[in-house]
């Protein structure tokens, strides 16, 4: 699995099929992709089956787009019988992190398991979509509960592994198992359930092999060769514009706004608003710290924005962070933590030193 192309399919859960690429990204300390994520939870749905354990697993590119901007409708991707099911799984993806909902529309009860917020959901707009969908399935009373009422409980610490707490979640729930893994063991967790997806999903043969990557090909070349209207952007809602925007900053840090300006004037506008910045920086921020292992006063001294300001010795404009986490701006890269400025005013110590040289050599 380490070593081949990053587009090699090496798996095939249902209609889905598996790349190298979607396994890195469950097998190395990496978020894991959403591809992947929905093999492994129709993996434990395929599991509980064997048990005679009814699960519906909602697919998580599904379950974002009932958020703003778009709005879905979820009842229009239920299935007539889903108040017979045992449980049913909506995982989550905020920004930077996943959660998972478990709904036990039997016993009305729902589960909110965010591996980094011991109550509730670390976004509360998808709780709000889940009891409105938890009333439409079963209409009456549901009973909540969150990491906090559940004892011995496995929780997120500083790391990236909140795809694989929300995959063990759903397993032990589902198969009402108890918690028996901590953090340490995520590691051997994440090549657990690569080894689950290629010892059980395994692409039939060559030729099936050869047959899918012709596919996947003719599909790309016949998006490539569909004209795209003159002004496709300016048809596009501003909303699902700015959220593209956002991913690609978030992902490629601070080098992308002057890409993103000199491309066109409507990708300019957007990622020159200050809001928009001030949003991205937030981002990235809450993915290299977890503010819930830190007091609120902690949280309020340092998750603040950073400011624009111009060099006193180059005139140059730079981001001037203040007292706290600093970074270039991509997601999970820390750059470090600094208590003081040591060059206030200056977009780099280099400067500092020159004035200091500067300054010396006259005084002698």
């Amino acid at each position: 699995m380490e070593k081949g192309p990053k587009s090699e399919f090496l798996a095939s859960c249902g209609t889905t099929v598996l790349t190298r690429k979607d396994f890195r990204t469950l097998g190395h300390l990496r978020y894991v992709e959403a591809t992947i994520l929905n093999a492994c939870l129709s993996a434990v749905k395929d599991i509980a089956h064997f048990q005679g354990i009814m699960v519906h697993v909602f697919n998580s590119y599904v379950t974002v787009t009932w958020l703003p901007p778009l709005f879905a409708d979820p009842m229009s991707n239920v299935p007539e019988n889903l108040a017979s099911h045992d449980f049913i799984l909506l995982p989550s993806w905020t920004g930077n992190h996943w959660m998972i909902c478990i709904m036990k529309p039997k016993k009305r009860k729902i589960f909110w398991l965010d591996s980094l917020c011991g109550r509730g959901f670390s976004d509360s707009r998808y709780m709000n979509i889940y009891r409105q969908l938890a009333k439409r399935v079963n209409p009456g009373t549901w009973r909540e509960y969150s990491c906090d009422d559940i004892a011995g409980i496995p929780r997120q610490h500083h790391s990236n592994n909140c795809g694989l707490f929300v995959l063990m979640y759903a397993l032990y729930v589902v198969m009402e198992g108890r918690f028996d893994f901590n953090e340490s063991d995520m590691l051997t967790i994440r090549r657990w359930w690569c080894m689950l997806l290629l010892n059980n999903y395994p692409l039939k043969s060559d030729a099936e092999r050869k047959e899918l990557l012709k596919k996947r090909r003719a599909e790309r070349a016949e998006v490539m060769e569909t004209p795209l209207p003159v002004d496709y952007m300016t048809k596009m809602p501003p909303e699902i514009l700015w959220q593209i925007l956002m991913g690609v900053v978030i992902d490629d840090g601070d080098v992308a706004y002057l890409r993103l300006s000199l491309t066109c004037q409507i990708f300019r506008d957007i990622v020159s608003n200050p809001k928009f910045k001030e949003q991205a920086h937030f981002i990235w921020l809450d993915s290299v710290v977890n503010w819930c292992a830190f007091s609120t006063q902690y949280k309020q001294q340092f998750r603040v924005s950073y400011s624009v300001t111009r060099c006193l010795h180059c005139s140059a404009l730079f981001k001037d962070c203040p007292p706290g986490y600093v970074g270039d701006g991509r997601r999970g890269v820390l750059r470090g933590f600094y208590s003081i400025k040591d060059f206030e005013g200056y977009c780099s110590v280099d400067f500092i030193y020159w004035v200091y040289t500067i300054t010396h050599t006259y005084m002698i």
